[in-house]
């Protein structure tokens, strides 16, 4: 989507991926991969490839409180952030990906 709105494309005539990325959003934070799926296990890159599309098409999380809680539960004592909830050393991927959600955040309030 990004590359297609810097080649001048009208991204806002995507409304099919709205609706399909509304509905990969999950009221208690994050996103999943896809429609549907188990939101058990949600990892980093989701909640950024969510957060950032829906940016990209000018619209706001719905969940914007659950997912600063969520992405704080993956920060680790080090001050980086892990891939998922349940284990996982910092890398720096997952730590610019939650560093750039929460810019995108801080945009927004």
């Amino acid at each position: 989507m990004k590359i297609l709105k810097l080649l001048g494309y009208d991204i806002r005539s995507l409304h099919g991926v709205l609706r399909w990325i509304r509905q990969c959003e999950i009221p208690t934070g994050g996103f999943t991969a896809e429609p549907e799926l188990s939101s058990e296990y949600i990892v980093m890159e989701d909640i950024y490839y969510g957060i950032k599309s829906l940016e990209i098409l000018n619209e706001k999380c719905r969940y914007p409180r659950e997912n600063l809680k969520l992405i704080a539960n993956l920060q680790n004592s080090n001050g980086g952030f892990r891939r998922s909830i349940f284990l996982g050393i910092s890398d720096f991927e997952s730590t610019y990906q939650a560093v750039s959600i929460l810019k995108t955040f801080s945009q927004q309030f």
